[in-house]
């Protein structure tokens, strides 16, 4: 497969229509122009900078520690036993010459599953990045250890600091788009747990200073959100899993926007929402699974274990308050959600449907970073970053066959390594 089917692509929304055969993602400079640029708020900064709320009062995952040595297939088991949240810290060395090799989640495991497609082509080339090289030789030796392939998404740098560092320093970091942070006790190399973005959003929300009660009520497009055409990852419900894998994986996002055949959105699916059905499955089959099917299977696994009969929602509107928005990255665990038209505002009809935009933790911890008058706040550095190194740049094209053997958590993922990848329905 030498690109990503036409069912699924970056999408440009309202202005942006009249570059209908635009094919590479643009990321816009940041801040955009808006006529109400945030000036930094003194006591916002005072309280960030205090030190009366540390690191360690954020921290929201507990640490799930694996050695550096582990096999890929053991770490895979790993993440589907801890959850929807799951991050692993890779160390190596013992005692006091302990160290973190780096983090490990679902997004490097959607890049691992894809350099293992795209293996055969890799081979037959002459693979010029060393890890990619370094992984290969190791699969060859039956073992891919699990040091190799950390952060092999380029989504997950790993970032420590000490329990008492300040909330200023955490939403520097987060504003450039690192979405965790490790942090330690003093003097000790084990890790206290993590502290994610959404932790320090609903940290936000349950605990405002009183300066940002003004700035929670204000709706999104006073933050220039939704005033101007921002670039969509999109797939629509006849995409295939294998179509969104790349996409995330080549566009250096975690989720995708799914669309309905009249272009409105229709549901959201994440690179966890793939990697909980594709790493434990027993057939390359699961990867021609279109979109649309998928999406229901998550509302039937969503009423099954609440009782609920619903789709995740995953959606705003330019009117949105930040308090709202907030409330639904932290509600839906999601790093990013979906502006769409608002249905109350009558407008014309859109060829390319309702959607709008994106607004993402990012760009909400962006705001307040600017607030906190905090330098050079760029949430789209990290992002430039991911795609020129990702894992489907890494060959021309990709391969619907492998030739190397896949991790084998508690089923089989290595059964997805021996047949075509379109064997089954929907995968032609």
């Amino acid at each position: 497969m030498s690109h990503v089917r036409r069912s699924s692509s970056v999408r440009f929304p309202a202005e942006a229509a009249r570059s209908p055969h635009r094919t590479s993602l643009d990321l816009p400079a940041y801040p955009p122009t808006s006529p109400s640029s945030l000036e930094p708020d003194g006591p916002f900064q005072h309280f960030l900078a205090s030190g009366s709320t540390t690191a360690r009062d954020i921290i929201d995952l507990a640490p799930v520690l694996i050695s550096g040595d582990a096999a890929v297939e053991e770490a895979c088991g790993h993440l589907l036993r801890g959850g929807a949240a799951a991050c692993l810290i890779v160390q190596s060395g013992e005692g006091e010459h302990v160290h973190q090799e780096g983090l490990f989640d679902y997004a490097d495991a959607n890049s691992f599953l894809l350099l293992g497609l795209n293996a055969r082509i890799l081979a037959a080339g002459q693979v010029e990045d060393s890890r990619t090289s370094a992984i290969l030789s190791a699969s060859r030796q039956g073992v891919v250890p699990i040091r190799l392939a950390c952060n092999i998404s380029q989504k997950n740098p790993m970032e420590v600091r000490d329990e008492g560092a300040s909330l200023e320093t955490l939403l520097q970091i987060y504003a450039a788009g690192t979405h965790r942070v490790v942090i330690h006790p003093p003097s000790s190399p084990t890790p206290s747990g993590i502290a994610t973005d959404l932790a320090l959003i609903s940290y936000f929300l349950r605990c405002p200073h009183a300066s940002l009660r003004p700035l929670l009520e204000r709706p999104l497009y006073a933050f220039g959100i939704g005033e101007f055409p921002t670039p969509v990852v999109s797939a629509t419900i006849d995409s295939t899993i294998l179509d969104a894998m790349i996409l995330m994986d080549s566009e250096g996002v975690n989720s995708v926007a799914v669309l309905d055949r009249n272009g409105n959105l229709h549901s959201a699916v994440s690179v966890t929402d793939i990697g909980r059905l594709v790493i434990p499955s027993q057939s390359k089959d699961v990867l021609g699974t279109k979109l649309g099917q998928f999406v229901s299977r998550i509302k039937w696994s969503a009423g099954a274990t609440d009782g609920a009969d619903h789709f995740p929602v995953y959606s705003v509107v330019a009117s949105s308050t930040l308090e709202y928005t907030m409330e639904k990255l932290v509600a839906t665990k999601a790093h990013r959600l979906f502006l769409v038209a608002d249905p109350l505002v009558p407008t014309s009809p859109s060829a390319l449907g309702n959607l709008r935009g994106v607004v993402s933790v990012v760009d909400v911890l962006s705001i307040f970073a600017r607030l906190a008058g905090l330098p050079d706040v760029d949430p789209f550095r990290l992002r430039r970053k991911r795609r020129t190194s990702s894992t489907s740049s890494r060959s021309s094209g990709h391969s619907r066959h492998s030739s190397m053997s896949m991790p084998t958590p508690p089923s089989s993922v290595s059964s997805l390594s021996g047949e075509p990848v379109g064997a089954g329905p929907g995968g032609k």
